[in-house]
């Protein structure tokens, strides 16, 4: 999985695909995670209702490093869009 998203967000491989996408999508990464803010924020450039978190004290796996602060955002997220 970690080589086809860094294929996607090196080669944009996907974009006309992501415009598409009409749901809201929530994408979250670790401020050390080896892909991290900017494969996100490409990700989330390319997705109309894309919106992106950032874990500051996380790495590749925000659930298990920041379990309540990840519950809690995706809570949030899905209360957000509960329709």
């Amino acid at each position: 999985m970690n080589s086809l998203l860094l294929e996607i967000c090196v080669t944009g491989t996907g974009h006309q695909i992501w415009k598409q996408i009409k749901i809201p999508v929530l994408i979250t990464c670790g401020r050390y995670d080896e892909l991290g803010p900017a494969c996100a924020a490409t990700l989330q450039a390319g997705i109309p209702n894309a919106e992106t978190v950032v874990f500051e004290e996380s790495a590749h796996v925000a659930h298990i490093e920041e379990p309540e602060a990840y519950r809690k955002t995706v809570s949030e997220f899905l209360t957000r869009h509960d329709d």
